[in-house]
């Protein structure tokens, strides 16, 4: 599920399929049907929903990400700074 953002947000985020309010727990995307309010510290205004997940959920998210760090504390410091990259890629492409 996509979540909204207000005109002037949107005039600012390109690329908003990559923006989503659903939980992301081992790999996979969940949703909820509970959602909340998330708002914009400086002017009070909603900017979106994300799903309220529970207690079952956060203990799961918890495993998983221990699973994962299980493998990557073993990936070396060249192959981290590889991922890293990665990361800015999409960022610097919706810019231009």
């Amino acid at each position: 599920m996509r979540a909204r953002l207000p005109c002037g947000l949107l005039g600012c985020i390109r690329g908003m399929a990559l923006y989503r309010s659903s939980g992301y727990i081992g790999g996979k995307w969940k949703d909820c049907e509970t959602k909340f309010p998330v708002y914009n510290p400086a002017t009070g205004q909603e900017i979106g929903r994300v799903s309220d997940m529970g207690r079952e959920d956060a203990e799961e998210a918890v495993k998983q990400a221990y699973d994962a760090f299980k493998v990557w504390k073993n990936v070396t410091t060249k192959s981290r700074s590889d991922v890293r990259k990665w990361r800015d890629y999409p960022f610097a492409v919706t810019i231009n």
